[in-house]
């Protein structure tokens, strides 16, 4: 099964990950949601994500809360779920999340050591070739 996070992109926890349980995971400002979003206009029960493990699909669902649930600029409706894709953008409030879905094999591509580092950068900087000095004069004599 796909691993799914949420990257919190605005609100107190920014650049958290917040795991999506399979099945059904809720968020809000009670404590006792799964995924707690300590924002004034956040409700405590805001949202419902659903995670179906048959197809790998995960919703949202806005649970007529008070300032709704956007998804990339589109306000969804209250109590119809919202199907969502990688790298949606999520506004719960003023809170703002960002999808992520892995697959179980994904293993996250490591930092280059110091020596790849430079050396690929040596590779890609090309400075600037100085004209011999003799165009340079006749360049200023034409001016």
């Amino acid at each position: 099964m796909p691993k799914s996070f949420l990257v919190v992109q605005r609100g107190s926890d920014i650049g958290a990950k917040v795991v999506i349980k399979h099945g059904q995971t809720s968020m809000g400002r009670n404590p006792d949601n799964d995924i707690v979003v300590n924002e004034v206009a956040v409700s405590r029960y805001h949202a419902l994500l659903r995670f179906n493990e048959r197809t790998g699909e995960i919703s949202i669902m806005d649970l007529g809360s008070t300032n709704g649930v956007t998804v990339n600029n589109t306000e969804i409706k209250s109590g119809t779920p919202y199907t969502l894709r990688q790298r949606d953008t999520i506004f719960v409030g003023r809170a703002v999340f960002n999808l992520q879905v892995r697959p179980d094999d994904y293993e996250a591509p490591g930092l280059p050591s110091a020596a790849e580092d430079d050396e690929e950068h040596t590779l890609r900087f090309n400075p600037p070739v100085s004209a011999p000095v003799e165009q340079t004069r006749q360049f200023a004599n034409q001016q």
